[in-house]
């Protein structure tokens, strides 16, 4: 199987889904899909005579984003840091002029993608791919793939190997951060610090539950900080941070 399949069938088999980048390629930082999807779907819920049934985030160009160069290294199979595009199928009554409605769907989703989360869009893209009578347009509809996984980080709590033990903590002391989401094995660690490379470094990876409290970028590039100046002592090189939001709630 080749690499980007094995990926696949992992993600799929931990429920992870897809990782899109928070921010620019400098901030380091990843999201699970599911998570951001479900903030968005929150801001767009109530936009009289329409109704998401589906939601999900796409590369905005991706011939652009095949020669792109992560500048920190990402979570297995996580999209490159490029931009990002809103894609919605939607429901609208019957008698709505779609204008209006798709035009303030269209509003609130850049806005919550850029005020809530940090993540850089490009483009909301509203497909309306069906018509219902006054009032059936209400409900979820079943949701997105993306937006039905069950929530990261309510669970168990995350083991931390010893070497991660100062840099967890120093993370967990961020404001935002409401704890280090359970990992799934050597694919996705909760906390992971690891020496080596040409020229030596000290790789830290990190996978949190977030809260809305701050934009989700905000926390994610000062949880990066905290721990970075955490596995600083005794580091053979530069540090570098990969992080993944594993959750917001």
């Amino acid at each position: 199987m080749a690499a980007d399949g094995l990926m696949s069938a992992v993600r799929r088999q931990l429920s992870i889904g897809r990782l899109v980048a928070l921010g620019e390629p400098a901030d380091g930082a990843w999201i699970e899909e599911s998570a951001a999807v479900r903030v968005l779907r929150a801001a767009s819920g109530d936009v009289p005579g329409i109704q998401v049934r589906e939601l999900r985030l796409a590369l905005a160009d991706p011939e652009a984003a095949a020669g792109a160069e992560p500048a920190v290294p990402p979570p297995p199979s996580g999209l490159p840091p490029v931009p990002l595009r809103i894609e919605a199928t939607c429901a609208a009554e019957l008698g709505v002029p779609l204008p209006g409605p798709v035009r303030e769907l269209r509003v609130r989703l850049l806005a919550a993608a850029e005020e809530l989360l940090g993540l850089d869009v490009a483009a909301a893209d509203v497909h309306v791919a069906e018509l219902a009578e006054p009032g059936a347009a209400g409900g979820d509809g079943g949701g997105s793939s993306a937006g039905t996984a069950e929530e990261t980080g309510s669970g168990a709590r995350a083991a931390v190997p010893p070497e991660a033990e100062a840099v967890a903590a120093a993370v967990l002391a961020v404001p935002g951060v409401r704890a280090l989401a359970p990992g799934h094995g050597a694919f996705f660690p909760a906390a992971a610090v690891e020496d080596g490379g040409e020229p030596p470094g000290r790789l830290v990876r990190l996978r949190l539950v977030a809260d809305l409290s701050r934009r989700t970028l905000d926390v994610a590039r000062e949880a990066r900080e905290a721990a970075a100046r955490a596995a600083a002592p005794g580091a053979p090189g530069p540090v570098t941070v990969s992080l993944l939001i594993g959750g917001l709630r």
